[in-house]
């Protein structure tokens, strides 16, 4: 967020710079080269912006994959669970006194 309002400042700049030169009718190398720094740094800033956005969207990337992992891991033990259920003998039926199933 902070590189965003560096990078409008810095565009805002280089524009009132443009303005004055324009207006003034300034075209000395001077002039022309503040354009010029001025015009690098911004583009120096919106690439800092761009690379902490990459940044970020790598890390949620990265969790995503976890999460994602992490699913996996429960939904084959889970299944494992229901094919060691499924495999089991039934329980044995509970028998009375005169060894009857009830």
């Amino acid at each position: 967020h902070i590189l965003a309002l560096r990078q409008r400042e810095a565009e805002s700049s280089h524009l009132r710079q443009a303005v004055e030169m324009l207006e003034a009718r300034d075209f000395d190398e001077g002039s022309v080269s503040k354009r010029i720094r001025a015009r690098e740094e911004e583009i120096g800033l919106a690439l800092q912006a761009k690379q902490k956005e990459l940044e970020l969207f790598a890390a949620l990337l990265q969790m995503r994959d976890r999460q994602i992992g992490d699913l996996q891991e429960m939904c084959e033990a889970k299944q494992a669970e229901i094919v060691q259920l499924q495999s089991a003998p039934p329980p044995p039926q509970p028998v009375d006194a005169l060894g009857n199933m009830q």
